[in-house]
């Protein structure tokens, strides 16, 4: 932890913004942030999109090694009870909601 303090300031890692009405939103952590084909994919906004389909119940989204991109996004998920999960549906689901770079 002492590394994380520099110029009397706790540095956390966490990453976020303020809004227009100064509201600070947290969006992921430093060390969770996906670096695929030069760009930064917060794990968290993609598991955010993945959690409104219907059919999931938890996910978890990170990054593997890939040849060419750095990282690749990809998800692992857990269905609702009775119900299956179909992969095609679920990167329907992420293309229609998020950059193609950050769909699994």
């Amino acid at each position: 932890t002492a590394e994380a303090f520099r110029g009397g300031w706790f540095h956390s890692g966490d990453l976020g913004y303020y809004d227009e009405f100064g509201l600070l939103h947290v969006v992921d952590r430093k060390k969770d942030m996906i670096k695929s084909g030069g760009e930064n994919v917060a794990s968290r906004e993609v598991e955010e999109i993945l959690y409104q389909h219907d059919d999931v119940q938890e996910v978890a989204v990170f990054g593997i090694p890939h040849p060419v991109w750095v990282e690749a996004v990809v998800a692992a998920v857990v269905a609702r009870d009775g119900r299956a999960v179909d992969a095609e549906a679920l990167i329907a689901h992420c293309r229609s909601r998020l950059a193609g770079f950050k769909t699994p």
